[in-house]
């Protein structure tokens, strides 16, 4: 009753929270949101998956997911073809992702834990800011997490056929799925037990389709003549800056509400807490990687795989596809989740064989850190669900910029310095502006901007994606034609009287 009773409470208890940190002004728009949101809107009314942020050169005003792909933007057009609305598509979503995470680590902890460990462990998971952070808005990894969850449930049950199917859903909602891939292989084939052959079989199996499919999606993109981004690869230095950024990411996990020397004391003194818990578990003599998908062993190493995977995948894409990749709350969520996962199972089980006084002492701390969670989750949440988060905040759905667009702009084709603003507060398709200020792009884009009578709707709040608007104004022989107290509007040849 208990294996039955606790994923289906730890899953409705997941989807209500979701559904509530969503609420009022949510869920949060980031600029990601715009493309999955329009992509699923596209293919909902059957135009295939496209994104209302047309490239500046063209005149077409969307283009074809490429950037992220497809499983995410797919998910929220299933209820959108069943009649909701955009955003309560993508609560849904996010919502039964929760949901799925939530229940899955109740089915992976259930038998390797006492009961009031597990219902700790579920509460820092769905209190942890990381977590709630990526809750609370339109972002894919709430879906990604969800499949590691899976993922991880089926290497700890030894289901490659299974360990495929959240594999390759992994793969296909974002590119650091891959880690899905290369971690299930790597437990079929060095940590489970049988003959060799047997075990490069089950490991082939259960990575191959998530394989097949992120060579396809990337087939697919190849042959897109207009894509979002162009992705190269090359050397990007610079990776101790983006280390110490993850540091300081871990030790804000570690020491919630901290800020300073105080995270650094706080953060380093229950890091060396757990790691020396965790040293002193695997240090026992009988210690193994038991057969038993009930040993918190078993759980540790392969949420431990699934982690090292996925640190190792952040690394290289940091190294060699995107200098701007950062190491901040959002992309090491699913780290912070799978540590938990290893940290809940070796405490469960060491605690199992200490005396009262260490299950109060670990007791304490851990409420300590729930509260200390929760008052550091508490503004974000508040503020989300009263202002709105990103682009669904009140400055931007009150600009006065974005007002006149939505009032005046009918007939003009609108570029931006923050498409997304244009996208979700004047439900406008946006083109984009160039990205250089050379002169030759600049002078074709005031042409373009003459000969399709647009106009240059420019937010004073810096873009890093794209040079200073005076800079491509001047370029591209542009006039201010409206000015307000967040932007402009500029115009060529006299576009707008």
């Amino acid at each position: 009753m208990r294996n039955v009773f606790l994923p289906l409470a730890a899953g409705i208890v997941a989807f209500i929270a979701a559904l509530c940190i969503t609420s009022g002004h949510g869920p949060g728009l980031d600029p990601d949101s715009a493309a999955y949101l329009g992509a699923a809107g596209s293919l909902a009314h059957g135009d295939g998956l496209r994104v209302p942020m047309g490239k500046w050169e063209n005149p077409d005003s969307t283009v074809e997911l490429t950037v992220w792909p497809p499983a995410f933007s797919a998910a929220i057009a299933v209820p959108e073809m069943m009649g909701f609305a955009p955003l309560a598509s993508a609560r849904l979503v996010i919502a039964a992702a929760a949901a799925t995470t939530a229940a899955t680590l109740a089915v992976v902890l259930a038998g390797a834990v006492n009961l009031p460990v597990l219902c700790a462990a579920m509460l820092i998971v769905l209190v942890t800011p990381s977590f709630v952070g990526v809750h609370m808005s339109v972002l894919s990894e709430p879906l990604f997490i969800a499949s590691l969850a899976v993922t991880l449930l089926a290497m700890v049950r030894g289901r490659p056929g299974l360990a495929a199917a959240s594999a390759t859903l992994a793969v296909m909602t974002r590119y650091a799925g891959a880690s899905a891939a290369l971690g299930t292989a790597a437990w079929f084939l060095f940590f489970e037990k049988g003959a060799p052959r047997q075990r490069f079989l089950r490991a082939a199996l259960s990575s191959a389709p998530a394989a097949v499919a992120f060579a396809l999606w990337i087939a697919h993109n190849a042959r897109v003549k207009v894509v979002q981004s162009a992705m190269s690869v090359e050397y990007y230095p610079g990776i101790g800056a983006t280390l110490r950024e993850g540091l300081g990411t871990m030790l804000a996990w570690l020491a919630p509400g901290a800020r300073g020397a105080a995270a650094a004391v706080i953060g380093g003194a229950v890091f060396l807490s757990l790691a020396a818990a965790g040293i002193s578990f695997f240090a026992r003599r009988d210690a193994r990687i038991e057969s038993d998908e009930t040993s918190p062993r078993r759980i540790s190493a392969a949420a431990a795989v699934l982690l090292t995977s996925y640190l190792a995948v952040l690394i290289c894409s940091r190294l060699f596809i995107g200098g701007a990749i950062r190491f901040d709350a959002r992309i090491l969520s699913p780290a912070i989740f799978l540590i938990e996962v290893v940290v809940t199972a070796l405490c469960g089980s060491a605690l199992a064989d200490r005396g009262l006084p260490w299950r109060v002492v670990a007791s304490l701390a851990a409420v300590m850190w729930m509260v200390a969670a929760l008052a550091a989750d508490a503004p974000a949440v508040l503020d989300s669900i009263e202002d709105g988060n990103d682009f669904a905040a009140s400055d931007w759905r009150e600009s006065p910029t974005v007002e006149w667009v939505a009032r005046e702009g009918a007939g003009h084709p609108i570029y931006t310095n923050w498409p997304a603003a244009i996208i979700f507060d004047a439900r406008r398709n946006a083109y984009d502006i160039p990205g250089s200020t050379d002169a030759d792009t600049l002078a074709l884009f005031g042409r373009i901007l003459a000969s399709r009578k647009g106009l240059l709707a420019a937010f004073n709040e810096r873009s890093p994606d794209y040079p200073p608007i005076d800079s491509i104004a001047a370029g591209a022989g542009l006039t201010r034609v409206r000015e307000f107290s967040d932007g402009a509007i500029w115009a060529a040849g006299g576009n707008v009287k």
